[in-house]
C-alpha cells in the first residue's frame, strides 16, 4: 500500500511537471509571437512614417495654426487687425507654394492650398463689405471666385462662398 501511494505521488508529480513544462512552452510561444508581432509592427509603422516625414506634419500644423489665428482675428479683431491677419495668412500660403512645399506635401496639397486661399479672400471680401469698402469687397470676392474655379468647384458663385463662410464661421 505504501508503494502504491508513493507511486501515485510520483505519478502526480510527473503529471504536474509535464503540465508545468507545457505551460512554460506555451508561455514561451506566446512571448515569441508577441515579440515577432512587435518587430513586424515596428517595421510597418516605420515604413509608414518614413513615407510621411515629420516636415509634412509640421507644415500641416503650421497651416492650421496660422489659419486659426487669421480666422480668430477675422471674427474678433478690429478691421485693420483682421485684414492684416488674413493678408498675412494668404502670404504665408503663397510662400509655401513658392517654396514648392504645396506640391511635395501629402496632407497639404494644391487642392487644400486653393481652398484655404479662396476662403481667406472670401473673408476679406466680407470684412471689407462690413467696413463699407465695396470696391475692395468686390475685388476680393472676385479673387475668391477665381480661386474656387481653379480648384474645380462646380458652383463657385458669391452666394455659395458666402454660405460656406457662414457655416464655417458660426460662433
Amino acid at each position: 500500500m505504501y508503494i502504491t501511494i508513493a507511486n501515485e505521488q510520483r505519478l502526480k508529480e510527473s503529471r504536474d511537471m509535464k503540465n508545468y513544462k507545457n505551460r512554460t512552452v506555451q508561455g514561451a510561444i506566446i512571448i515569441a509571437v508577441f515579440a515577432i508581432g512587435l518587430l513586424v509592427g515596428r517595421q510597418i509603422t516605420y515604413r509608414k512614417f518614413a513615407a510621411y516625414p515629420l516636415n509634412s506634419m509640421r507644415t500641416l500644423s503650421m497651416v492650421s495654426i496660422q489659419g486659426e489665428i487669421a480666422r480668430t482675428q477675422y471674427l474678433n479683431a478690429n478691421h485693420k487687425e483682421a485684414k492684416a491677419a488674413l493678408l498675412n495668412y494668404i502670404n504665408f500660403l503663397d510662400d509655401l507654394k513658392l517654396r514648392g512645399m504645396v506640391e511635395k506635401e501629402e496632407y497639404f496639397n494644391s487642392g487644400s492650398y486653393y481652398v484655404l486661399r479662396g476662403l481667406s479672400y472670401g473673408r476679406l471680401a466680407l470684412l471689407e463689405e462690413r467696413a463699407g469698402n465695396t470696391a475692395e469687397a468686390k475685388m476680393n470676392m472676385q479673387e475668391a471666385i477665381k480661386v474656387f474655379q481653379m480648384v474645380g468647384w462646380k458652383d463657385s458663385s458669391e452666394a455659395v462662398i458666402r454660405h460656406a463662410l457662414d457655416q464655417l464661421d458660426k460662433k
